[in-house]
């Protein structure tokens, strides 16, 4: 997996699950009662300061988010929907969204890839991994996760994968920083 991801291909829990995108990726875990979880945001440093650079934060799932997320996989019965190149109509593009899903159950593991859900118009897989996406970020905040994991990002530009790119303004203090920090870098 991206990024220093344990591989859930080698778990020895009773179930194993990740949803996985960008730089992204929620895992839940069940092993007898217990139901837990993390979710992991990551980027790629643009900056010459530090370029090829990483940064990454981990946050803990709350016991009742992993049993709600759980719950939501056998609801919408996420894991028995084929890979999106067995899903008859299903378009790719050069551009866009790849969500992956893995699971394991025992010892069958599962990798599945759906690109861009949102932009198949009238297939009900893609519509369930869709409206999966929405349904997990709500019961974990997602957005919230994110600005606190944006406050904190080191780089001025950056990338979450996929092709998005983003630079920040910098304010004049902040600019003089970041040049004191290049001029150090060349000595």
């Amino acid at each position: 997996m991206k990024y220093g991801h344990e591989p859930i291909e080698d778990d020895n829990g009773d179930y194993s699950f990740r949803f996985s995108y960008n730089y992204t990726a929620i895992t839940v875990y069940k092993l007898d009662s217990l139901s837990f979880g993390d979710i992991r945001i990551g980027i790629f440093g643009l900056d010459e300061v530090a370029p090829d650079d990483t940064f990454t934060m981990t946050f803990s799932l709350k016991p009742q988010q992993a049993i709600a997320i759980l719950k939501l996989i056998q609801e919408t019965h996420i894991d028995s929907i084929p890979d999106d190149d067995k899903v008859p109509g299903w378009q790719h593009g050069y551009d866009g969204i790849t969500y992956s899903i893995e699971s394991k159950h025992n010892s069958l593991y599962s990798l599945k890839n759906y690109w861009t859900p949102r932009a198949q118009r009238d297939l009900p897989e893609a519509i369930i991994v869709e409206e999966f996406k929405t349904r997990i970020w709500q019961i974990i905040g997602m957005e919230a996760l994110y600005q606190t994991f944006e406050k904190l990002i080191p780089f001025r530009s950056y990338s979450y994968g996929d092709g998005i790119l983003i630079s920040r303004a910098y304010t004049l203090e902040e600019q003089r920083k970041h040049e004191r920090k290049k001029k150090h870098l060349r000595k």
